[in-house]
């Protein structure tokens, strides 16, 4: 599992340095660009919600993967937004926090390539900065975390300040 730690950081870097992306809330850069497309339900998040001890339920879909059908294997990490610039250290990537509030999430690929992850998001503390209600922030999809992983995309999010 350790080893999926810094192929994590090391793709998220290569993708923010490589595009210097932006994105808006719901919308999947991969997706704009060929590759699968990633959306995420709801994409703006109560604050209440996001701050619990428990976090904010969200679902992501992620279309089109090209991976085998059936095979293949997903990760899902909370993002803050020094994503965008290249921090390899933006993102929720401790194995000890694996299926916990922030992520990461891992999910496979199901017989029509495709897959669903139902994770948790929060505010506060994420990555080596924070995600906090008024802003976007950011999830990263990895295809094939534990044996050769590849980056797939990134996806916003918002947390409502008032709610």
């Amino acid at each position: 599992m350790k080893k999926w730690v810094s192929v994590l950081a090391a793709g998220v870097g290569a993708l923010s340095l490589a595009g210097g992306l932006v994105v808006a809330a719901g919308v999947s850069t991969a997706g704009a660009t060929g590759g699968p497309t990633i959306t995420v339900k709801p994409d703006i998040v109560a604050a209440s919600a996001a701050g619990s001890p428990s976090g904010a339920a969200i679902k992501v879909s992620i279309k089109g993967t090209g991976l085998p059908k059936g095979k293949g294997e997903i990760a899902v990490s909370e993002c803050n937004p020094g994503v965008l610039g290249g921090d390899p250290l933006a993102c929720n990537q401790n194995p000890a926090n694996l299926g916990l509030p922030g992520g990461p999430y891992l999910g496979n690929v199901n017989g029509s390539g495709n897959s669903t992850v139902k994770m948790a998001v929060v505010s506060g503390a994420v990555g080596d900065g924070s995600c906090s209600a008024g802003e976007l922030c950011y999830l990263v999809v990895v295809e094939n975390p534990t044996t050769s992983p590849v980056e797939m995309g990134l996806v916003a999010f918002g947390i409502n300040p008032l709610a």
